[in-house]
This record gives structure tokens, sequence and C-alpha cells, in this order.
């Protein structure tokens, strides 16, 4: 609800919440999740609750104790994207009856993924270069300080992590 306290949890958000039964209503959002990801959410359900729009955030857990389920990863941060969608009149003179429906998407695995394929796209950039610079005497080393300069460049420039890593890849 707008007051930040759980109305209604499914057994999926229980269970990755670490609750080991059903999670009342009326408990507060910051019991039931880890503090810092809860205050996070709250804020971004403020907005979703403000604008009247569905929103989609990005939210990091605490592990989980080891269940079986996927082996290797219960000690690792969890992630997961949750779309939140305004409930309710924002008018409404009874506070419980307005709030936010969170829907969670784990996407742990996904980034995880991702990452991998950035180190394996880095891994076969570096050994092209390698193997281009192996030829030609004065290459060697050319690249390293070019990706150098873009460094500077991109930080001079205050570009996103992201753009930073593409110029230095380029």
């Amino acid at each position: 609800d707008s007051q930040g306290r759980v109305q209604m949890a499914n057994p999926a958000f229980c269970a990755l919440t670490g609750a080991a039964g059903d999670i009342p209503p009326g408990t507060p959002l910051v019991e039931a999740l880890s503090g810092k990801a809860a205050v996070n959410l709250l804020a971004d359900m403020a907005l979703v609750n403000n604008c009247g729009q569905s929103a989609s955030v990005e939210i990091a857990l605490p592990p989980m104790p080891a269940n079986g389920d996927d082996a290797g990863t219960e000690n690792e941060e969890r992630l997961f994207r949750v779309t939140l969608y305004p409930h309710g009149a924002a008018d409404s003179a009874d506070l419980a009856a307005t709030g936010c429906v969170g829907i969670f998407q784990d996407i742990t695995l996904f980034r995880r993924n991702a990452e991998r394929a950035r180190e394996q796209q880095r891994a076969l950039i570096t050994a092209l270069v390698h193997a281009i610079e192996s030829v030609e005497p004065n290459l060697t080393g050319h690249s390293e300080r070019l990706a150098t300069v873009a460094e500077r460049v991109a930080e001079e420039m205050d570009l996103t992590p992201r753009e930073r890593e593409t110029l230095s890849l380029a």
C-alpha cells in the first residue's frame, strides 16, 4: 500500500524474501525485504504512485540459503527487475486502497551471461589486436596506447560507464 506495507504476497515472493511461511498482510516492506532493497523499492513505488504510470526498476537482494535449485549461486547477490503498477485511486481517503502491484523477475542469470559475453568479446578483440600487432613490429603496443587515450577522452567527456567501455573496445 502507499504506506509501504505488504498487503498480499504470493508464495514465490515469500520464497524470494526467505520467509519461512506467508508474509502477513500489513507487514512493512522493510521487514520483508533487505533494508537497502526495500528503501529503494519504496522510493520507486512513491514515484509510481505520484505519476500514476508503471515503471520497471532493478533491485539487488542478498544471497538465499542453499536450497539445491541452482547450485553455486546461493552465496551470490540476486538481481531482480521489478515492474511496478499503480493500484487504486490516488485521491482515495483509504491509504491502504492505494499503492503498487510489483512483479519480480529474477535476472541474475541473464546478467551473469551478459557479463560472460562481454568478457569473451574483450578477449577476442585482445587476441585479434595481438595477432595484427605481431605482423608489424611498429604497431606493438599501439592499440593499448590508443585505448588509454580513449579512456582519458571518455573521462573528460563524462561518458557513462557503458559508453566508456564501448569507446575503449573500439
